[in-house]
């Protein structure tokens, strides 16, 4: 049996990737670079090589139940692109249980806003999400789309939905990121169970790989960068000093320059509530 983690991707797929699934007898956990490379290039459309397609026959042969984990299957949140040839992945594993991590959304827009500035694009969360104190998608020309989110493209919903028909309803498994932040024991056993296996004893749930900024810090680095960029050039000294304090800040070297923050960031999260509540409904 094939089992594919498709994500998606701010659900703690890199704590399931380093630290649980490595944990589990009884299954094969292919980490080959070329076999990732291979499934999402189907997923996309592009032209495997014949490594990578000797890389799927392996996979596909391989008599013991096998475990992949590759969040760009699901989406690229940047782009906000769903797979178009998912259809491509079924011919080579029709059979294959699909494994995926959903999140609420509107904490999802917020933390993707929190990788953009640990990827220092220092951006306010305003522009970031195209909020122009009315409705989103005010950003739509931005060209870094590391720097901007289409807001009105999210829709889990239509993710699942093409999975579901492609596959099935049965081979399709969904699982919440808040449930395994919550009940991370209860979550990791229905995961485990999924994949006909049992919770590995004494495994430490409390183990995190990844930790985020505050958001506090989040829009305090990007409140002083974009001060600084608003009256310098990049090739300006004061400029290149402006980057790097605000990598200080947001990660904790400096104290937070509290009067520079003119955050919408609460008027800004009840506008996303309002804009996926059915997307919510739809999900559960």
């Amino acid at each position: 049996m094939m089992y594919l983690h498709i994500g998606i991707p701010r659900t703690a797929s890199s704590y399931l990737q380093h630290s649980f699934f490595p944990t589990i007898e009884g299954l094969d956990y292919l980490q080959d670079s070329n076999v990732k490379s291979a499934l999402i290039k189907c997923v996309t459309d592009q032209h495997l090589t014949s490594q990578e397609e000797s890389a799927l026959c392996s996979m596909r042969d391989n008599p013991q139940s096998s475990l992949i984990s590759a969040e760009g299957l699901s989406m690229d949140p940047w782009l906000q692109s769903y797979p178009a040839k998912v259809k491509n992945l079924h011919q080579w594993f029709p059979k294959a249980k699909i494994i995926v991590f959903l999140r609420d959304p509107v904490d999802w827009v917020m933390s993707l806003h929190g990788l953009a500035i640990q990827k220092h694009r220092f951006v306010p969360l305003k522009d970031f999400t195209g909020w122009d104190g009315t409705s989103f998608g005010n950003n739509e020309d931005v060209k870094d789309r590391k720097r901007a989110v289409r807001i009105n493209k999210l829709s889990f919903v239509q993710a699942l939905d093409e999975w579901v028909q492609t596959f099935s309803q049965e081979q399709v498994n969904v699982f919440f990121y808040e449930n395994l932040v919550m009940r991370p024991v209860q979550e990791l056993s229905r995961l485990c169970a999924v994949m006909d296996r049992t919770l590995p004893k004494n495994f430490n749930t409390e183990k995190r790989f990844n930790a985020s900024f505050t958001a506090e810090r989040n829009d305090a680095a990007a409140a002083v960068y974009s001060y600084l960029d608003r009256f310098t050039k990049p090739v300006h000294l004061s400029y290149l000093l402006g980057h790097r304090l605000a990598i200080y800040i947001s990660h904790g070297i400096v104290p937070i320059p509290r009067i520079l923050i003119r955050t919408q960031r609460k008027d800004i999260r009840e506008a996303l509530e309002i804009k996926f509540r059915a997307e919510k409904l739809g999900v559960l």
